[in-house]
């Protein structure tokens, strides 16, 4: 049905130009034309109408064509006040390129702010000294960063190099390494001035995360020793999900030591073994499902190397000493390893007199125990025995061997009249002394092993 100037029902002329002109400007047919008049897409159009009441028909029995009257259109348009397409798309377009400005701006931001996380994280693979500060390298021997003291290091830990102390893991469960290291910081600008100890903890990228500074007071007999104390060990042991950090601290003149268990989270530490003489080594062993904690040193009142056996979940132990005498812990709790052993004197070791011949090494190996005792520590080439312990089911000594200059020194000492027999005579080799041990039970007991080269 159509609809011209020349009333309703009239027949339309064909090539008429003024009737052409009048269906144009009172009807618009189809979807184009509407959208057209509207100034919108023909989707748009179409919106309209199926969802905001826009005022079109439909020609019957001609599904999908559709009409409508512009002056219709025109007066829904002023009621409802929809802008036209063209500005609407540019307040789309500038609002949707707002947010993404702004997204934009705040990754830049962060980038800039937290441009270390930003990027690989480059994971130390050692640590030095360097001047006065701690220096970690990557495995190319670049510097990753350096922690720099306002006191002045100490470069002299012991025995033992100072790199040789850090420990590079995942202590805390994170995903992420950290670097722990001991210092020994100057206490003052002279050198006989006392110093300060310190374990620290490093984040891959270098932050400080914590210190633990050790303030423990030990007593023995009438005698008080409050430091300062020596690093000598430094162990990580994980039994499970749980990481712990073990460090070993002498006293600087006398030698009574502790074993302190420091939380790798917050650095807090808890005295956990303490020595009647120094400690110069830590380990740690599974057996029956149990972890144990094997550290190594010297005893004051039974002159030789000892080997402390104990369980890890175990509070506190203390070597075990004869009751009355000035050797006991006076203030320790109560608490005794599982297994102590003590190691007898080579025949080199008393020519030479060596005092102190602590065990410095520990090897496990399954229920196999290695014990490195260095019987003359002073000399330039060390003579050491190296004793083999297993711990399957009972503790057992399967042999002690010396190490290869052992037959060289003692043709020397023969020589210097240091010692009265030949090499082939040696006691050491042809009737061993054994080693001893105690167990909870408060008994002491002698274990023997073959003796060779």
């Amino acid at each position: 049905m159509t609809r011209d100037s020349q009333g309703q029902g009239a027949p339309r002329r064909r090539g008429s130009a003024l009737a052409t002109s009048a269906v144009v400007k009172l009807e618009l047919s189809g979807w184009d034309e509407i959208a057209a008049h509207l100034k919108v897409s023909r989707r748009t159009a179409q919106n309209y109408a199926n969802h905001h009441g826009l005022p079109v028909r439909h020609h019957p029995g001609r599904k999908g064509r559709v009409w409508a009257l512009p002056a219709e259109l025109d007066q829904w348009r002023d009621k409802h006040r929809y802008p036209p397409p063209a500005r609407t798309g540019r307040v789309r377009y500038v609002i949707v390129f707002g947010v993404l400005s702004a997204i934009t701006l705040a990754v830049i931001a962060t980038v800039l702010i937290h441009g270390r996380f930003a990027r690989p994280q480059v994971s130390p693979a050692s640590v030095t000294m360097r001047d006065n500060a701690v220096v970690a390298l990557d495995a190319g021997g670049h510097t990753l960063w350096q922690h720099r003291y306002r006191r002045s290091l100490i470069a002299n830990l012991g025995r033992t190099q100072f790199a040789d102390y850090a420990r590079i893991a995942d202590f805390d469960g994170s995903g992420h390494p950290s670097v722990v290291v001991p210092v020994l910081l100057a206490d003052g600008p002279n050198p006989q001035d006392s110093f300060i100890t310190r374990i620290d903890c490093f984040s891959a990228g270098g932050r400080l995360r914590w210190s633990y500074q050790p303030q423990v007071s030990l007593r023995f007999g009438q005698d008080e020793f409050h430091g300062p104390w020596y690093v000598f060990a430094l162990i990580v042991a994980r039994e499970g999900n749980s990481t712990s950090v073990f460090a070993s601290f002498s006293h600087y003149e006398w030698g009574n030591s502790f074993v302190a268990e420091i939380d790798p989270k917050t650095g807090r530490g808890s005295v956990r073994f303490v020595n009647t003489g120094s400690i110069r080594s830590l380990s740690r062993m599974t057996r029956a499902g149990e972890t144990y904690l094997l550290v190594g040193g010297f005893n004051n009142e039974y002159d030789g190397a000892s080997l402390a056996f104990m369980n890890a979940r175990q509070q506190f132990a203390a070597s075990p000493q004869t009751l009355g005498t000035r050797f006991i812990c006076a203030n320790c709790p109560s608490g005794s390893p599982d297994d102590y052993f003590v190691f007898p004197r080579s025949e080199i070791n008393r020519a030479l007199e060596q005092y102190e011949l602590p065990v410095e090494v520990i090897r496990v190996n399954g229920s196999d125990v290695e014990a490195s005792v260095n019987e003359n520590v002073s000399a330039s080439q060390c003579v050491v025995s190296y004793y083999l312990l297993r711990f399957s089911p009972a503790p057992q000594l399967i042999s002690r061997r010396f190490s290869s200059n052992y037959e060289p020194t003692h043709r020397s000492l023969e020589q210097s009249h240091r010692i009265s027999h030949p090499f082939r005579n040696c006691p050491d080799l042809l009737n061993p002394v054994g080693i001893r041990l105690w167990t909870p039970s408060g008994h002491w007991t002698t274990l023997h092993g073959r003796s060779s080269l």
